[in-house]
């Protein structure tokens, strides 16, 4: 599946606020909704394009931008202790309840336009859909917020030569040969992957809240 949701950091600071960026979309925080625009947009967007339903292409964005629009709206409304109505006993998650926003604005696409029939065969066909590109847009959320924390570490003041033995420690190269390339006793390579490693996860739970 193509890389589509363009997840952009750009305008994002982790160190700027701890808030979830859903919180921070509730509280109308203008960087918070540029961070959330472009992948939830490209998400929504590629469910509505899939072949399940052969909506015509002149169509496509404009419910888009209409669930965008309504998630603006709803949004608010949101509140991740609901209990999940497709899962006992567990809570309903932001990407089932904007997938439901999703489900809402196709629905009423097809009443409207009457170009099949709102049945029950319609709802697994539109779930199917739903979760192709939710596995999809959590994969490459996943791979964005590495590779933002990577780039976080390369900028830090970790010493070049920690980073340079925790790289070759992540393509596989053993402690020992680490040590004997970088003429570093082996102790020293263990703690500075173990140092890299820390400050890899704490960037990661900060960047995780942002996306």
């Amino acid at each position: 599946m193509p890389k589509i949701y363009q997840f952009d950091f750009t305008n994002i600071s982790p160190y700027k606020t701890r808030k979830t960026l859903i919180e921070r979309c509730k509280a109308n925080d203008p960087e918070a909704w540029l961070a959330f625009y472009r992948p939830y947009y490209n998400y929504a967007r590629n469910v509505i394009k899939s072949s399940y339903f052969n909506i015509p292409e002149s169509d496509i964005d404009e419910l888009a931008h209409q669930i965008m629009i309504d998630m603006c709206k709803k949004i608010g409304n949101f509140d991740p202790e609901t209990p999940s109505r497709y899962h006992p006993g567990e809570k309903v998650t932001f990407r089932g309840w904007f997938g439901w926003q999703v489900k809402t604005v196709v629905r009423n696409y097809f009443r409207k336009n009457k170009h099949i029939a709102v049945t029950e065969e319609f709802k697994p066909e539109l779930n199917t859909a739903l979760a192709d590109f939710a596995d999809a847009f959590c994969e490459e959320r996943e791979q964005a917020i590495q590779a933002k924390a990577m780039e976080l570490l390369l900028q830090s003041r970790t010493s070049k030569r920690n980073i340079e033995a925790f790289q070759m420690y992540l393509n596989g190269i053993g402690v020992v040969q680490i040590a004997q390339e970088l003429d570093m006793p082996q102790n020293s390579v263990h703690q500075a992957i173990c140092r890299c490693r820390k400050f890899l996860t704490e960037r990661r739970k900060e960047l995780e809240e942002l996306i």
